[in-house]
């Protein structure tokens, strides 16, 4: 669920709608471990082209775009693997306070 102070915040909103498509999916995504610590998101640029539908040039524009604003940091997999996308969880919480 996306807390509405997160909606409602100005920079939030200045994100292109791939990249809040995109921020969206990744929080479907975002899972827990036993210790509810959270974990990064692992998906190729490939997934989330399939998913969302948008073209992969598109993709790299909005994970680019979400890192720059914080949003998220992508550790790069290299050829063939996944990418880890991790959530910037204190960009996060300041919006669930």
């Amino acid at each position: 669920m996306i807390p509405n102070k997160l909606i409602l915040d100005p920079a939030f909103n200045s994100l292109t709608s791939s990249s809040i498509r995109v921020y969206i999916l990744l929080l479907t995504r975002w899972t827990r471990d036993k210790e509810k610590v959270r974990k990064p998101v692992i998906l190729t640029y490939s997934d989330i082209e399939s998913i969302t539908g948008l073209s992969s040039q598109t993709v790299s524009k909005t994970l680019k775009e979400l890192a720059n604003n914080g949003y998220i940091e992508v550790e790069h997999g290299g050829k063939n693997n996944p990418n880890k996308i991790t959530i910037t969880y204190s960009h996060l919480t300041k919006h669930m306070a």
